[in-house]
């Protein structure tokens, strides 16, 4: 039979045998037809090199300059409380000297001693331990130590905004690889109701006006696969800028498992958990300890020092001179024209501020957490809408192709039913996509994206310092009929 060859290429293309239900009145043209309808509901193969949604935000967070730079930034913050642990520990200072010296002491040094140069040299030794500065150094332990878990939060915060992007970087090119998988299928329908057209005008059934009618609508459907390859460049674009390197291959976006689907849930889940509110929270810390550090600025300082020294022709006194000295010495500023009071009530003033700042933040995160779910219990319903839309023109459009073979129909009826077939699979497969990463953007919102992938951040994310202490583009073809708007999915 006719329909044997494309029914093969069908199953060595797609990988599954088409098995349809055709009445016996219809002909092999409508059989033939009824097999390139169907196509749709058969998803393409998988690229063997194609990677996993997990694999694309590792390879992302493994990468990516961004995350490499909090990274540093955290390395940086991990040296500084090195420093500030370094002050607990003793110095040791040498100095030494060597040069002419004149001493004129007429009352205390002979005459063979005053009024002489001398070439004196000496070198001193000093071991200085602080004992006591009014917990300045503690303080500044626990400051740095804050520091450190802010950053630490933010290689963290870094990893899973990355993560989204590259979420919506994959999303996005599985999509455009869907919508022209569906732009194809819809050129080879046309393509064949102009061969039934061609037939039909032969025949002496159809004026030669319905042949170009649809020969019209052939170069429209071919158009539209340009527009679209034209935004898939743009995905891949924004593909190869997050995740680095070539997508080779897409597999189908699962929705996420152990979603938080209620506002109360998701928000209790934030506040603990996400990063831009827990490094809010250590920048907190790190204000509220500079302003107790800037408390030992009223208390003196005590400290042990010690000082050893040898030295030769030494102020005026011929041959050597060594000295030992053991001390305690205590400093303390009276008076500094309110530098100290004016500087602790600006330090008050900077941990209200940082305060404030993590409330601004958990306000930020509740308001993406609302935007998420609210667009993904709308999402579903739209999905749900458009999938009705599409059983009902795939209805249509099989009933009227029956229908324009006994000539009961006319042929822009079949073309138009076409269109808003194409119309709803392309909105269909748009907003689906929309759908699925609203749903990973209320992950996200959790601070859960990246637990829920099973990917993992990076060792400089760990923070426990503290504890050891798309805009719509312009449409410039002419298109006819169909509707190409794809909808960004990040909204």
């Amino acid at each position: 039979m006719a329909e044997a060859p494309l029914a093969a290429g069908l199953a060595g293309r797609w990988g599954a045998a088409l098995c349809f239900g055709v009445a016996l009145t219809v002909s092999r043209r409508l059989t033939r037809y009824a097999f390139a309808l169907a196509i749709l509901s058969l998803p393409p193969f998988a690229n063997a090199h194609a990677i996993s949604l997990r694999e694309a935000v590792q390879q992302a967070i493994d990468t990516h300059p961004t995350v490499a730079a909090s990274e540093a930034n955290r390395a940086a913050s991990d040296y500084q409380l090195k420093q500030a642990k370094g002050r607990l520990l003793p110095t040791i200072d040498t100095i030494g000297d060597v040069g002419s010296q004149k001493i004129i002491r007429p009352n205390s040094l002979g005459p063979g001693l005053n009024d002489r140069w001398r070439n004196r040299q000496t070198i001193a030794v000093t071991v200085r331990q602080t004992l006591f500065q009014g917990w300045d150094r503690a303080n500044d332990i626990y400051k740095n130590a804050a520091r450190v878990d802010a950053a630490a939060l933010r290689v963290l915060e870094s990893s899973q905004g990355l993560g989204l992007e590259a979420v919506e970087a994959y999303i996005d090119v599985h999509r455009h690889s869907q919508l022209i998988a569906i732009a194809r299928n819809n050129v080879r329908r046309h393509r064949e109701i102009l061969r039934l057209v061609r037939t039909r005008h032969e025949g002496g059934k159809a004026p030669r006006s319905e042949v170009d009618q649809t020969l019209e609508r052939v170069a429209g459907s071919e158009a539209v696969i340009a527009e679209i390859e034209q935004s898939q460049l743009e995905a891949i674009a924004k593909y190869r800028k997050v995740i680095g390197r070539e997508p080779d291959g897409t597999h189908a976006v699962p929705y996420p498992r152990r979603m938080p689907l209620n506002r109360r849930t998701a928000i209790d889940i934030a506040l603990a958990n996400h990063p831009t509110i827990r490094a809010a929270g250590a920048d907190a810390d790190v204000a509220r300890y500079e302003y107790r550090q800037s408390r030992s600025s009223y208390y003196p300082t005590v400290s042990l020092e010690g000082t050893a020294s040898w030295g030769e022709d030494i102020d005026g006194i011929q041959g050597r001179n060594d000295e030992l000295v053991g001390k305690v010495v205590l400093s303390w500023n009276i008076f500094d024209g309110l530098i100290k009071v004016n500087r602790r009530r600006e330090l008050a003033e900077r941990w209200t501020a940082a305060q404030l700042e993590r409330d601004v933040r958990i306000r930020e995160v509740v308001e993406a957490i609302d935007r998420a779910l609210a667009a993904f219990q709308a999402g579903k319903a739209r999905v749900d809408s458009f999938e009705e839309q599409v059983d009902i023109n795939r209805k249509v459009v099989k009933t009227y192709f029956e229908e324009y073979e006994l000539s009961k129909r006319s042929l822009l009826d079949l073309l138009d039913a076409e269109n808003a077939l194409f119309n709803s699979q392309f909105q269909l497969e748009s907003v689906r996509a929309v759908h699925i990463f609203s749903a990973y953007q209320l992950l996200a919102g959790t601070g859960q994206l990246l637990t829920a992938l099973n990917v993992s951040a990076p060792e400089a994310a760990q923070s426990d310092a503290r504890l050891q202490r798309i805009p719509q583009r312009r449409r410039d073809r002419h298109l006819g009929n169909y509707d190409l708007y794809i909808e960004p999915l990040k909204k």
